[in-house]
This record gives C-alpha cells, structure tokens and sequence, in this order.
C-alpha cells in the first residue's frame, strides 16, 4: 500500500513539474516530465482499489496531456528557424527523442523550413517586382 502511495506521490509531482514547465512553453521539457508520471502511475499495483483508481485516472489525465502537449509543440514549430534551425531540431531530438515521435518531430522541421521560406519569399519580394516598363527595380 505504502509502495502503491509513494508512486502516485511520485507521479503527481512530476505531473505538477511538468505544468511549471508547460508554463514557460517548454513543451518538449513538459512531455519528458510527462512520461515520467506516466512510468510512476503504471507501475501502481491493482491490489488495492483506491490506488489503482488515482493511478487509472492518472494515466488517463497523462496521455491526454501529452498528447495536447505534442499537439502545441508541432503548432509552435515557427520558434525553430533561422540558421540555428537544424540545430535546435537536432538537439530536441536527441534530449526526448523518446517522449517525442518521428511523426511529431518531421512535422516541426517542415513546419520551420516552410516558414523560412515564406519569410524568405516576402524579402525578397521587392527585389522581384517589374516596373511598368518590364525593367527590374
């Protein structure tokens, strides 16, 4: 019982870390945190129903907020441009590449070179305009 309570203290705190951190929009940080309660709430034994209902509903809470947090971590992808880019991406995939899928991490890098793109396309596009006698300005 003393066990089965410790882990789903353990859980909680790393779900509330987790939150802090989700504050400060680190969201790939919030989902490492997030897997870590996961582990602490699945490792709750079903002997006692109390127990096993937090830890359920834990694990339930859990998996619906990694999920969201993967959702805004791919919407917020623009945060990775410039020349720093392919760095940033390659050292977010090395620290949570287990808390954050290929898909996820595919979906943030196209989601950056589109936007550079875009941004690229918008400053140069003075250079590119035609004056009306069809010479370039």
């Amino acid at each position: 019982l003393a066990l089965n309570q410790d882990l789903i203290a353990r859980g909680e705190q790393f779900q509330n870390m987790a939150e802090q951190e989700a504050m400060r929009g680190r969201f790939a940080e919030t989902i490492g945190l997030l897997r870590e309660a996961e582990a602490a709430f699945s490792d709750v034994t079903g002997e006692f129903a109390m127990e096993n209902l937090k830890a359920s509903r834990g694990l339930q809470n859990i998996r619906l907020a990694i999920q969201r947090y993967k959702d805004r971590l791919i919407d917020n992808a623009q945060q990775f441009s410039g020349s720093g880019f392919a760095l940033d991406a390659a050292v977010m995939a090395r620290r949570h590449g287990r808390s954050v899928d290929e898909a996820g991490l595919r979906a943030l890098i196209k989601q950056g070179f589109q936007d550079e793109l875009r941004a690229l396309e918008q400053a140069l596009q003075p250079a590119l305009s035609l004056t009306p006698d069809g010479a370039a300005q």
